[in-house]
């Protein structure tokens, strides 16, 4: 159940009812979901994800939490949950810091122009840079801006992206075994990767993917996991074993439902 205000609460099976209040259908003839009906359920829940981290970004805010969006190493990163929490920056008012960590030589594998402009910009920015002197203050009054390399509504329908070709190499694991590709509804993850992540308060740049940034030495570390497929799978599984702190988000499907389900037992 998620909370829109004090005293207006919306639960799944009142979104379902929606649904079907909106293409004109009552249960009593509801015997296959037609695709308009598919497309505002798949809308509704996919909000209701989008909530769920807005309270995670209300709680992180309250805290005074970190958020890292660590993705020196892509198959350690989650794309979507790095939208969802785009979307829900947009629809809160509680901004916490969000700490960006980025491999500059990651984008290497990229060939397309929008990855290829960003890293320009990314090197003006590094050539017109100088040091934070003892007192705090730059040595440079020069204010050098990156521009956003896309907007999050700019994924809001996954299939404008099914024809295209990827920007990278995929990852072995989004490789169908009958032909060798990738399927198409994955295909928005390569896009959305192709530059930085752009809703982060502060941004640390690393040369390469050999290179690491001390997180452990800022404070205690922790994961939130919701849904999640094969490389989340592993992700988890390892945490898991290794006793990390983490939050799994039960009742988001994936990965994350079959271990939540699992420690419920």
């Amino acid at each position: 159940m998620i909370k829109r205000s004090s005293t207006d609460l919306i639960t799944t099976s009142e979104m379902f009812n929606r649904a079907l209040e909106t293409t004109d259908t009552t249960k009593d003839d509801f015997t296959e979901i037609t695709d308009e009906q598919f497309k505002v359920v798949n809308k509704l829940l996919f909000q209701k994800l989008v909530t769920v981290f807005c309270a995670i970004l209300d709680a992180a805010a309250m805290s005074n939490n970190w958020i890292i969006v660590d993705r020196t190493r892509p198959d350690e990163s989650s794309t979507t949950a790095e939208l969802l929490l785009e979307l829900a920056i947009r629809q809160t008012n509680q901004r916490p810091a969000i700490v960006v960590i980025e491999s500059i030589r990651r984008f290497s594998s990229f060939t397309s122009t929008a990855s290829q402009n960003h890293v320009k910009a990314l090197m003006n920015l590094a050539s017109a840079s100088t040091p934070i002197s003892a007192d705090g203050e730059s040595t440079s009054s020069e204010v050098q801006v990156v521009p956003n390399p896309y907007s999050p509504e700019d994924f809001d329908d996954p299939t404008k992206f099914h024809e295209l070709d990827l920007p990278c190499p995929p990852f072995k694991e989004h490789l169908r075994g009958d032909t060798g590709t990738v399927a198409p509804k994955r295909k928005w993850m390569y896009h959305f990767s192709e530059t930085t992540f752009s809703s982060g308060t502060h941004y640390i740049f690393l040369e390469g993917e050999v290179d690491s940034f001390p997180l452990n030495a800022l404070g205690p570390v922790g994961y939130v996991h919701a849904h999640g497929g094969t490389l989340a799978y592993k992700r988890l599984r390892s945490r898991i074993s290794q006793g990390k702190q983490l939050v799994m988000l039960h009742q988001t499907g994936g990965a994350t439902q079959a271990f939540a389900s699992l420690h419920k037992v």
